[in-house]
């Protein structure tokens, strides 16, 4: 095998791991084999792989969705072969290890291993070798952070509604107490169910920067974004032009939302979009930033909402945001042969128009905001996070 292919077999792996468990743009795969994860809410034995990178412990099953797991390093306490005084009889004790963390959920028991020894001194080594590289700015004078937006605006529930978002939640905090909460919950085919009934207000900011993996950003990145914040109400001349694009937009990104309507959600969008072309001066600032900053900052606290805008342009719709969208330009090549195949008529008549690729452009770079119900939008943005 030519080194080239193994470079390009490499990088291929490694986009697969981070796409999967929505992992940093710079983690990379140390390596991968297969064992099995018991799994305490049910004391099962699921077959699956673990995979091995820099900063996580991952496991995924060989069933489709059935259990996906995430450990950071920087959770985990201490990782040590199972004693053998348990009466589970489930899973191969010889062969099991227990990885214990610092926070509730866990402990979590992997077994089946072909080598135990050998695993359990690759990730004792990694463990001990561990010092992931936070950035923390300090002497920065404090800043306000502003609340999600709907706290403010948009938050007058009918009885009916309200009811509604009460068993939501009901529903939630029970899922949390049998799978967990946090980083290393259990991602099962029962969490996929629930967010089709969709995420409730009051835990979208938690789950949306879960799922997006923007939390893992945010926790090495301290205070980056009070620094941007200073940065950007400072920087002159490179940024003129980007903040007047941002101010044309302002007004357009959801002028239906009330939180919109009234300056203090303007401001709140305005230095988001700032702040984000100061940090990201590769991407700047793009149409549509505006509509997904807004919707991000409806449900978010401000520097939640930057970090998860920051994983949507950067890792979860690559080359979406910026002057040439290849990478929407792209997948609506794939939206179209798609419609040319399963809906021949529709798009002939589309083509025949002269609009099928116009259309559809808006659809991918907004998330389908501008084009469907808002309720409906939050929906298919709670399953994008996840899935």
């Amino acid at each position: 095998m030519s080194q080239l292919k193994r470079d390009f077999d490499a990088k291929f792996r490694n986009e697969a791991y981070r796409c999967r468990f929505r992992l940093p743009l710079n983690e990379r795969l140390d390596g991968e084999i297969g064992c099995h994860l018991w799994t305490l809410y049910n004391r099962s034995s699921i077959a699956g792989k673990l995979y091995i990178s820099s900063n996580f412990i991952c496991f995924s099953s060989k069933v489709y969705r059935q259990v996906n797991l995430i450990i950071p390093f920087r959770d985990i306490i201490i990782v040590e072969k199972h004693t053998n005084n348990s009466n589970i009889s489930d899973f191969d004790i010889q062969s099991a290890l227990v990885i214990t963390i610092k926070y509730e959920g866990g402990p979590f028991v992997l077994s089946n291993f072909t080598d135990r020894s050998f695993i359990l001194g690759k990730l004792s080594s990694l463990l001990s070798e561990y010092n992931e590289k936070i950035i923390s700015i300090i002497d920065l004078p404090p800043i306000t952070i502003s609340p999600p937006l709907y706290l403010q605006f948009n938050n007058n529930f009918t009885e009916e509604q309200q009811a509604y978002e009460n068993i939501r939640i009901a529903a939630w905090h029970t899922h949390f107490a049998i799978y967990g909460r946090g980083s290393a919950m259990y991602r099962t085919n029962e969490l996929y169910e629930l967010l089709f009934q969709g995420i409730p207000n009051s835990l979208r900011n938690e789950l949306w920067l879960l799922f997006s993996g923007a939390i893992y950003d945010k926790e090495v990145n301290l205070n980056i974004y009070r620094k941007y914040v200073y940065e950007s109400s400072n920087v002159k001349n490179d940024h003129d032009t980007i903040n007047e694009e941002i101010e044309r937009d302002l007004y357009r990104a959801l002028p239906d939302q009330e939180a919109y309507q009234q300056e203090s959600g303007i401001n709140a969008l305005r230095r988001l979009l700032r702040v984000y072309a100061c940090y990201n001066t590769d991407v700047g600032y793009c149409q549509a930033m505006n509509i997904l900053g807004g919707v991000l900052l409806l449900y978010m606290n401000e520097e939640d909402a930057f970090w998860t805008l920051a994983a949507l342009c950067e890792r979860l719709l690559p080359d979406y945001y910026n002057t040439k969208v290849v990478g929407a330009l792209i997948d609506q090549g794939v939206f179209s042969d798609y419609c040319k195949e399963y809906i021949p008529e529709l798009y002939d008549k589309l083509e025949h128009l002269g609009i099928a690729a116009c259309i559809s452009l808006s659809w991918f770079l907004t998330l389908f905001v501008c084009v469907m119900p808002f309720e409906s939008v939050l929906y298919v943005i709670d399953i994008f996070f996840y899935d």
